[in-house]
């Protein structure tokens, strides 16, 4: 391969992943009001007494192969008693009972196949290494 050749090669990668990050960043967005206005309140009913989802702390995610965003993920943050869910003793199992509730696994795995998400899943507040 020439030196003209792997010019010409690289700013046609350039020019088409542009295009791509343009097309995630449009994604994101849909994804994100899909997600507040549609999803969360579709869940809503179903949670266990005291629990619920924080639209602004639940996050949009891409499933990555290497680099490259294959598929997008939603982490919905729930909530107990209306404050978030930490990790240790008694949190920890709040997050636990919420993800292995067999209905609402259920329901979360039919609204992924039905928009083309890779997984939907219940978390607790970030884990943030300082």
């Amino acid at each position: 391969m020439d030196d003209e050749q792997l010019a010409r090669d690289i700013a046609d990668y350039t020019k088409n992943a542009s295009k791509l990050e343009n097309t995630r960043k449009n994604l994101v967005g849909k994804i994100e009001n899909l997600m507040k206005d549609k999803i969360i309140p579709e869940m809503k009913p179903f949670l266990p007494k005291h629990y619920s989802i924080c639209a602004e702390d639940s996050e949009i995610v891409c499933s990555c192969n290497s680099s490259v965003p294959v598929g997008f993920g939603l982490e919905l943050r729930a909530y107990y008693n209306n404050k978030p869910i930490g990790h240790d003793g008694e949190d920890s199992d709040r997050v636990r009972n919420i993800r292995h509730d067999d209905f609402l696994c259920k329901k979360l795995n039919e609204i992924s196949k039905k928009y083309n998400f890779r997984f939907i899943m219940f978390f607790g507040e970030p884990a943030y290494i300082g």
